[in-house]
């Protein structure tokens, strides 16, 4: 049986991690994207409250949320992506990560 389309990036980001990249999405030091998260969630008052990403990739999002205080979950359908932003987000006790099908679930 055919694979979903989007069964591909896990195909992609073994190949990426086997030839030595720490990455393929955003760093969590990008400032740009950190300033973008910081002013979405003063907007809308997410400090201390739940916040889902879905395709959270490496975590890096994940990462500057926790930091500035919301209480995170990252879904990803690539289990090497998960792998990844688990380990980053494994000092923040208000974030996890886990290996889900939006498309299936």
């Amino acid at each position: 049986m055919k694979q979903p389309y989007y069964m591909a990036y896990e195909k992609r980001y073994q190949a990426v991690f086997s030839a030595g990249a720490e990455r393929w999405g955003h760093s969590s030091d990008d400032e740009v994207l950190y300033n973008t998260l910081k002013g979405w969630v003063e907007e809308n008052g997410l400090i201390g409250k739940k916040v889902i990403e879905y395709a959270c990739g490496e975590g890096a999002c994940g990462v500057i949320l926790s930091e500035l205080g919301c209480i995170y979950h990252g879904v990803d359908i690539s289990p090497s992506a998960i792998e990844k932003s688990a380990k980053l987000l494994k000092k923040y006790p208000n974030a996890k990560v886990e290996v889900f099908d939006m498309v299936k679930e």
